[in-house]
């Protein structure tokens, strides 16, 4: 089906379709025109108002001027004064165009929505996540909150390039090996990492160090070095989380 291009955007359904006649596209014409210049009347009526009030509450004899240059301290026409004028305060004169649908510039007056299916856990929510998955596997909450800041940046929908998903970068065998069916739920992705490092800090005796290598290389590889790996990332990956945990390198759980 073919789209037009109109107010509702390239290929929207609100777009203006062409007229069925001269006579008719000429009469929307002069409508738009007469509205636009309306609402340019209406813009230019509130920004004299707020420069006058500007000038008026100066108090300091400064007739609205900052600084030495003589400045004015008014915004322009199209500053942040003219912003003031929302869509709401203008959308019943656009309500007069023909097709138009109420939908143009709204977002300018909401906020963006979120994705569907997927509940961004708020900082509180997060904390709480935490705290019940370090109670539950026995964890400080300052080490799993420095992972999920490592590993996600407490982004709840990260994916790596390399495929790990969620708060702590689960990969999806290790997530299916820990019996999480969506690694995007906060809850989940967060018990499942806790649970995979507990793991690791059993196999590796309690030490955090090795159990963060274990985390980023794979267990293997920490038992291949005999200890942390001499990988410059897996190093760096291990002291940003032990400096953020308030841990040290020879700290054991």
């Amino acid at each position: 089906m073919t789209t037009t291009t109109g107010i509702g955007g390239v290929g929207s359904t609100n777009a203006i379709q062409t007229a069925p006649s001269s006579v008719q596209g000429t009469a929307s014409d002069t409508a738009f025109d007469e509205l636009l210049a309306e609402i340019v009347d209406e813009m230019m009526l509130q920004d004299t108002v707020s420069l006058a009030s500007s000038i008026g509450q100066g108090g300091d004899g400064s007739d609205g001027m900052d600084g030495t240059d003589g400045s004015s301290s008014s915004s322009s026409l199209l500053g942040s004064d003219a912003q003031s004028l929302s869509f709401s305060s203008i959308a019943p004169l656009l309500s007069m165009l023909p097709n138009y649908s109420g939908t143009a510039g709204a977002a300018t007056d909401t906020a963006t929505a979120t994705s569907p299916g997927l509940e961004t856990a708020s900082p509180d929510g997060v904390e709480a996540l935490v705290a019940s998955a370090a109670s539950k596997y026995n964890l400080p909450s300052s080490l799993l909150n420095a992972v999920i800041q490592q590993e996600s940046g407490f982004e709840p929908d990260a994916v790596s390039s390399a495929g790990a998903i969620g708060l702590m970068q689960l990969m999806p065998s290790t997530a299916e090996s820990l019996g999480i069916d969506n690694p995007l739920d906060p809850a989940q992705n967060i018990n499942g990492g806790a649970k995979y490092l507990s793991q690791l800090l059993k196999e590796f005796d309690g030490s955090v160090p090795l159990a963060l290598a274990a985390y980023n290389a794979g267990p293997n590889a920490v038992k291949s070095y005999g200890g942390v790996p001499p990988y410059s990332e897996t190093q760096q990956y291990v002291q940003n989380i032990l400096a953020m945990s308030g841990l040290t390198d020879t700290s054991t759980i």
